[in-house]
């Protein structure tokens, strides 16, 4: 199996910019309905896998220590621009956890985005009560 080293930008730890929707409908408990997006520009290095104390979970312990992140998604080297969702009540995070998309452009990314958030409204509308 590949794995990736993740850097951002040219330090690597740029935070990721979100953005919020609020589709101006509330359900039946009140709580206002929308969706968060972050996003981020990276650049992927394939790089080998290294033990860091973690126990084998590439995603956890001491390799975020060390400043690295791995990802097993088989994308060659070069850029990278990723999308994480989630939709939201009262602006907090709510429903199941979504996973972390990546895009060889930002234009793909960009569409993704805003496909998302136009579904996203739909479907919210759709369970209004």
């Amino acid at each position: 199996m590949t794995y990736f080293t993740v850097f951002s930008g040219p330090t690597g730890d740029e935070p990721p910019t979100v953005h919020t929707r609020d589709f101006g409908i509330t359900d039946s408990k009140g709580r206002k309905l929308g969706a968060r997006a972050s996003t981020r520009d990276l650049c992927l290095t394939v790089a080998e896998y290294q033990d860091y104390g973690d126990r084998g979970s590439p995603r956890l312990g001491k390799a975020k220590e060390h400043g690295v992140e791995w990802l097993r998604t088989g994308t060659p080297d070069g850029p990278c621009f990723t999308l994480h969702v989630a939709a939201t009540r009262d602006g907090a995070d709510f429903g199941a956890s979504q996973p972390c998309r990546h895009f060889r452009t930002r234009a793909e990314r960009d569409a993704a985005l805003e496909r998302y958030f136009r579904d996203a409204a739909k479907r919210a509308a759709k369970g209004r009560k």
